[in-house]
């Protein structure tokens, strides 16, 4: 049984009374005015995966606290371990969805300001192989059911006006001996996780691109010719150093989205 401390609690309270308005808000917030340099910071708002872009190879210290990277590119805000199933849910364990809302709302994130979505990974790695065994159902099957729950929140943020695009996840490595008790669960072998991160990858960006919201991946700069993933890139058995903070500057330059109040200007 998990335990939440009374300090938790009391701020999972103030979450609750702030996220009820939290969508107005951040309608609103977007209809005001804002400089070009403000939007020209992409921020990063996501599970452990976000800390790519802080700059260094360390995990981030958690929400509320942010990060920034040292060229000012990029502000990293760590949720926690929030599934994409989940983040559609009030009161889901990780307060994902309040968390998400909170920062968009009352956060530094600018009106039309560019949002990068990073969730999926914990999913990929555990969850979505896990209920595919648990239900006796088609790996795909339960991967698009994520990912229509996920893709709903992104358009949902898109809608309040801020140019949003998503990370795709990235490639899953083989479980070295000595990693299986560690913090982060897996299921399956690195190549069905592998095959799970890409179907969820797929789906996601037939789901999002028709809207504009691109689905930005680096999955095959990272992955060698076995198949499996340079050890190169990745600072732990699951993060990406810094090593491969190029790789995602060049991709998200290339695709970086526009807000829709932006279009309607040009």
């Amino acid at each position: 049984m998990v335990t939440v401390s009374r300090s938790r609690q009391l701020l999972y309270g103030l979450l609750g009374l702030a996220v009820r308005p939290a969508p107005l808000v951040a309608r609103l917030k977007c209809l005001l005015p804002t400089t070009t340099r403000s939007r020209s910071v992409v921020h990063v708002i996501g599970d452990s995966h976000v800390a790519l872009f802080s700059g260094r190879d360390s995990m981030i210290g958690a929400w509320p606290r942010s990060s920034r990277d040292p060229s000012g590119s990029f502000r990293a805000y760590r949720l926690g371990p929030v599934l994409a199933y989940r983040l559609s849910d009030l009161a889901a364990t990780a307060r994902g969805r309040e968390k998400l809302l909170a920062t968009l709302a009352y956060g530094p994130v600018p009106p039309g300001g560019t949002i990068m979505l990073c969730f999926g990974e914990i999913d990929c790695r555990y969850h979505l192989l896990r209920q595919a065994e648990l239900q006796e159902r088609d790996a795909e099957e339960v991967v698009s059911e994520c990912v229509a729950r996920y893709a709903r929140v992104v358009l949902e943020v898109q809608a309040m006006g801020f140019a949003t695009c998503v990370w795709g996840v990235i490639p899953a490595n083989e479980v070295a001996r000595g990693e299986e008790d560690s913090e982060y669960p897996f299921c399956g072998t690195a190549r069905e996780r592998n095959s799970v991160a890409r179907i969820f990858n797929g789906l996601l960006a037939d789901r999002l691109e028709p809207h504009g919201v691109p689905v930005i991946s680096i999955f095959d700069s990272l992955v060698g010719p076995d198949g499996l993933p340079k050890r190169d890139y990745y600072m732990d058995s699951v993060h990406l150093s810094q090593a491969a903070l190029p790789l995602a500057t060049e991709a998200i330059t290339a695709r970086r989205p526009v807000a829709r109040s932006e279009k309607r200007r040009t």
